[in-house]
């Protein structure tokens, strides 16, 4: 009988328990783009005495340092399961180890919760071969290989390897299309 009883302890004890302030987006394992916009939701589990709200984000882990995203929001709602929002314009800092908080500033307290796991912060996908950055890779980007033929340091040279040549054409042709 005492195993059983263990057990059924053990799972109540370790049964996470939310706080009064619950972070919803992002949740964790986000692929965040640096400029993109990430609405960030949360909700209050338990109303208090709410005077404000403040979103911090980290790029080194959840103990932070903490950068500051929006500080002082309005309350809102303040009621249970009332759902805040904020839209947040993605920093470049790239990093896998990013950290969200939101922090519910109460007159007798602070309450404040994070993701449930690290995000990641990355820079976003350029489309390969498109020269003049119009999404499409094509005539233009053609005729900017050809005009700037055997030129070094050239914006052209999209293979980085120091001269527009043939290897430059090849990204072009093989990229040919619509961006993604």
């Amino acid at each position: 009988m005492a195993p059983s009883h263990f057990l059924l302890t053990s799972a109540l004890i370790s049964t996470a328990a939310f706080g009064h302030v619950q972070l919803l987006t992002p949740s964790g394992n986000d692929v965040l783009e640096v400029g993109t916009t990430l609405e960030v939701t949360w909700k209050i589990t338990i109303p208090h005495d709410t005077i404000n709200w403040d979103l911090h984000y980290s790029v080194s882990g959840q103990k932070g340092p903490w950068e500051p995203v929006a500080i002082d929001l309005p309350v809102g709602d303040n009621t249970q399961n009332s759902i805040h929002r904020y839209d947040w314009t993605v920093p470049n800092t790239v990093s896998d180890m990013v950290w969200v908080r939101v922090t519910q500033d109460n007159k007798g307290g602070n309450y404040d919760d994070t993701n449930d796991q690290a995000c990641a912060i990355v820079v976003p996908a350029t489309c390969n071969g498109d020269i003049n950055m119009d999404d499409t890779v094509g005539v233009v980007d053609l005729l900017q290989i050809i005009e700037h033929w055997g030129q070094m340091n050239s914006p052209a040279d999209i293979s980085s390897d120091g001269i527009v040549d043939v290897s430059d054409l090849l990204i072009v042709v093989g990229s040919w299309g619509a961006c993604d």
